[in-house]
């Protein structure tokens, strides 16, 4: 699949994750939908876009890659 987009439904609205230019790409389709799942629950929580870019990042990586982050 060559998606470049992953929709997650979160409190209610729907929110558009699509990964900034860089990231790995042997990152995996399932990684990135914990991506996707995580920026949208960022995002409701009221962080900035940016933020939630880099924290939808991390948990793609973390299910990826299996790195911790601290």
């Amino acid at each position: 699949m060559n998606q470049q987009e992953w929709s997650t439904f979160v409190n209610g609205q729907i929110w558009v994750w699509k990964p900034l230019d860089g990231l790995d790409l042997a990152v995996g389709e399932r990684a990135k939908w914990i991506g996707a799942a995580k920026f949208g629950a960022a995002m409701a929580a009221g962080k900035p876009e940016a933020i939630a870019h880099v924290e939808a990042e991390k948990a793609a990586y973390a299910a990826h890659f299996g790195v911790e982050y601290s």
